[in-house]
């Protein structure tokens, strides 16, 4: 399984560029990657997705940086090291979209299966399972299982100061690592403690 994780100038795959990458295999977490590129010509640029990401526009467009073809070549590399492809993470369903666009620009194959495991219904059947009262945005009718929450929930306590494509693929890992075995998985999250519903 591939744990990953994107960067973007924005929310829609047809129009806003992908910025970086960051991906861990989860049967061997030692196994990880990280690129970064710059947009590809007439991308849309939404300045607050960059505010939030703390990312400087000139870094984005800068001529000198790898073109997007490039990354995704990386990708596919690193993703031939991997036994097993398919792709997890958190509200994957947009890093995907982003994926098969930015294939089909490239005109590269698209290498990953089409099933797609997400954080949120592991969490929230987890948290079925163990009695544990589900965040519900009842405003928008739907469960509010956030990436924040996720980490919450499975014991993670370390804050994100700033968005990081791989450092976000850790914290889903080993959630993911958490939520299915009651493992730890990255030496970076040992002083956190798995909660002690999770061995109910």
């Amino acid at each position: 399984m591939i744990i990953i994780d994107l960067e973007t100038t924005g929310t829609n795959s047809d129009k806003h560029a992908i910025i970086s990458i960051g991906a861990i295999e989860l049967e061997r977490p030692e196994n990880e990657f990280y690129t970064e590129c710059r947009i590809w010509d007439g991308a849309n640029i939404d300045h607050d997705s960059l505010d939030f990401l703390k990312i400087d526009i000139h870094d984005i467009t800068n001529p000198s940086k790898q073109a997007q073809i490039i990354a995704l070549e990386a990708l596919v590399r690193f993703s031939e090291t991997c036994t097993e492809r398919t792709l997890a993470g958190h509200n994957v369903h947009f890093d995907t979209a982003f994926l098969q666009a930015s294939f089909d620009r490239e005109n590269i194959n698209y290498p990953f299966p089409r099933r797609i495991i997400d954080t949120h219904s592991l969490t929230l059947m987890h948290m079925i399972n163990h009695s544990y009262k589900i965040p519900v945005d009842f405003n928008k009718h739907r469960t509010n299982i956030t990436s924040d929450e996720v980490f919450s929930y499975v014991g993670i306590s370390k804050k994100r100061t700033t968005h990081n494509a791989l450092e976000d693929a850790k914290m889903t890992a080993e959630s993911i690592s958490r939520l299915l075995f009651s493992k730890k998985l990255l030496p970076e999250f040992s002083d956190d403690s798995i909660p002690e519903y999770f061995m109910a």
